[in-house]
């Protein structure tokens, strides 16, 4: 994907976020899924265009002996006043599609406080870049 591709496809996800988070569907598992998905694609949008990296997914590899970061360490390195609402909201969506969390009604107030605080905190370093 291209930078622009990433920036598209992170605001549709922004969008679908908010539309899953509200009656009728409040559907907070996929809300705080898609919530971590739009900072993904703005992350990899910035190393795309800072930095000319495309990462391989979320954790490090190893190809040819040579042991390759994930994109979780490159947003460690390269935005590090990120990496804690990152890191937050990637486990978040972890625990959600892969442990059954945020299935509940009273999930609601997970998703808002993700939303209102590590998704906003991160969203707005994005949107100070004109993003």
């Amino acid at each position: 994907m291209t930078v622009q591709e990433h920036q598209q496809q992170a605001r549709r996800n922004e969008g679908l976020a908010q539309r899953l988070g509200i009656p009728p569907l409040r559907t907070y598992d996929w809300a705080i899924t898609v919530l971590f998905y739009c900072i993904l694609h703005f992350v990899d949008a910035y190393l795309l265009d800072r930095h000319n990296i495309i990462p391989g997914g979320h954790t490090g590899t190893w190809k040819k002996g040579q042991r390759i970061p994930g994109r979780n360490e490159y947003v460690k390195l390269y935005l590090p006043g990120l990496y804690d609402s990152y890191k937050i909201l990637y486990d978040a969506s972890r625990l959600a599609r892969y442990e059954g969390a945020y299935l509940s009604s009273s999930s609601e107030s997970d998703y808002k406080n993700l939303r209102d605080n590590e998704f906003a905190t991160a969203r707005q370093f994005f949107r100070q870049l004109g993003w």
